[in-house]
């Protein structure tokens, strides 16, 4: 079984390529290693979980700040995984197959909690979070602040539903089929929640040019 492994530890550490050829390989990777796990290889488990747990972190944080919440709910993804693993099924993806599993954890925790606001519109809730989210943008707009702590402050101002869909698409790089079946929504809806989105961080944007 797995031991808890820090996103920061230089075990989790993991590279993307946009290379087409590396993109096979890694397909083809997946599917090797995937069988192999089912097949009751250890060795192969521990290397899926340390080349995933990363992803599910930052995933995790995409739901709620407390740490312990997203840590628990990996462990559950992958106890549940190695549990279950002889009747799993066939998979080439297995990033997409773990945050598929572990939205679905997150959720059920987060209903559990009445932390998760789960709204598409463009008013953020609860309200008091989003006049947190706004005063700190107002503060820290005339501070010296970098370019990270900017994409940070913009992405305060997204709905929970926004962030989600905006790092599915564009830091994870998944298709909009993919979205569309993690978030569980069709896909003019998912449109609509990344137009809503890329219009608000449009729009800060503009606010924070020098004029």
């Amino acid at each position: 079984m797995s031991s808890w492994i820090s996103p920061e530890s230089p075990d989790s550490r993991w590279i993307i390529s946009d290379d087409e050829t590396n993109m096979k390989k890694n397909t083809t990777d997946d599917t090797l290693r995937w069988n192999s796990f089912r097949n009751g290889n250890d060795e192969a488990y521990i290397l899926i979980y340390r080349k995933y747990i990363r992803d599910l972190y930052f995933q995790g944080l995409q739901f709620t700040r407390n740490k312990e919440i997203i840590k628990d709910c990996i462990q559950d993804v992958f106890t549940k995984l190695y549990k279950h693993r002889a009747s799993l099924g066939d998979t080439d993806n297995i990033r997409y197959y773990l945050l598929a599993s572990m939205r679905n954890q997150l959720l059920t925790v987060m209903s559990k909690e009445k932390i998760y606001a789960d709204t598409d519109s463009d008013t953020i809730n609860p309200e008091i979070q989003f006049e947190m989210n706004v005063e700190e943008v107002l503060i820290e707009r005339e501070e010296n602040i970098t370019l990270e702590e900017k994409v940070n402050l913009i992405m305060s101002l997204l709905t929970d539903r926004q962030k989600e869909a905006i790092r599915y698409r564009y830091i994870e790089c998944l298709s909009m089929e993919e979205i569309c079946a993690l978030m569980n929504m069709n896909y003019q809806s998912l449109q609509n929640i990344l137009s809503r989105a890329m219009k608000k961080m449009r729009q800060y944007v503009k606010k924070d040019l020098p004029k």
